[in-house]
């Protein structure tokens, strides 16, 4: 199911240098798919004149993810713009150094569970203390191992993905900026996860 689903792309300065540059999430062919290989995030600076040129490689954001989402804010207030990356099986923050950016997802506190098929992200001062807190949406809980077990099938097509709703929901998660670039996660206390009280399973 997830390779049925498109990326994210983000207009951003990453080199502030005030031209917006661009930034495309990229997915990946699950390996032994036909045409299958490895596709990587990709991140082109934008000259001035019309024209952009690929700076992936330089600019350290060449990582090859299940990619679906991404949210650009400026965490740590040092004036760069930074990027959090949301993907199937955890994702990413990138602390922009000056035109190169350093993961810091692990130390940052961010990286979603294993099995969190993370959507989309906003960073937004929700407690209103002046930093950016973190935002991120999750969809169903997915594995490849749980839709081949459930095999689904089209009538004359064979093997087909499977709708959502047959896959449990799951919770958002909101971070909260404790500064020096660490965030903990208030999603419970906060009030965002929803449970249905029908049968107890989440649904936000």
């Amino acid at each position: 199911m997830p390779e049925t689903i498109g990326s994210g792309a983000a207009f951003l300065d990453y080199d502030n240098d005030g031209d917006q540059d661009l930034l495309l999430v990229n997915f990946n062919y699950w390996p032994g798919h036909a045409g299958s290989g490895v596709a990587r995030h990709a991140l082109y600076a934008n000259d001035g004149m019309g024209r952009f040129r690929d700076v992936t490689e330089q600019a350290g954001v060449g990582f090859s993810d299940y990619g679906m989402g991404i949210a650009v804010g400026d965490y740590d207030g040092d004036g760069r713009q930074d990027l959090y990356l949301t993907c199937l099986g955890g994702n990413r923050l990138l602390h922009n150094e000056g035109g190169r950016f350093h993961e810091t997802t692990q130390t940052a506190g961010v990286a979603g569970g294993d099995n969190d098929w993370s959507t989309g992200a906003a960073f937004i001062d929700y407690d209103r203390d002046g930093d950016l807190d973190l935002f991120v949406v999750n969809y169903v809980q997915w594995s490849r191992k749980d839709d081949l077990e459930i095999d689904f099938r089209l009538t004359g097509l064979g093997r087909a993905y499977g709708a959502p709703n047959h896959f449990i929901g799951t919770h958002n998660r909101l971070y909260r900026n404790d500064g020096e670039g660490r965030f903990s996660d208030v999603s419970g206390i906060a009030g965002i996860q929803v449970i249905d009280e029908l049968n107890g399973k989440p649904v936000g």
